[in-house]
């Protein structure tokens, strides 16, 4: 399966110049900042992912706000066999 994760800072933000028109099974959006990994959608999307499926993502920036949580996120990814 193919998720795309989208996220911008406030509930006042849009998402619709990340990734738009892309075909894929799952979307998942949250409107809250990066500054912890308590996002409820990116939790989900990660609770959802199994081997071989595929996530796409705007920019890095998205998924975490520091090295460290991007690098924990990304790790989360590889551990289910997800890209």
């Amino acid at each position: 399966m193919e998720f795309i994760y989208r996220r911008v800072s406030t509930a006042e933000q849009k998402t619709d110049r990340q990734l738009p028109g892309m075909n894929v099974d799952r979307e998942y959006e949250d409107k809250l900042s990066g500054k912890d990994l308590n996002r409820p959608q990116l939790t989900a999307m990660l609770q959802n992912l199994r081997e071989g499926d595929l996530v796409h993502v705007h920019e890095l920036s998205r998924l975490g706000r520091s090295v460290r949580d991007l690098l924990d996120v990304v790790q989360q990814v590889v551990d289910t066999g997800a890209t």
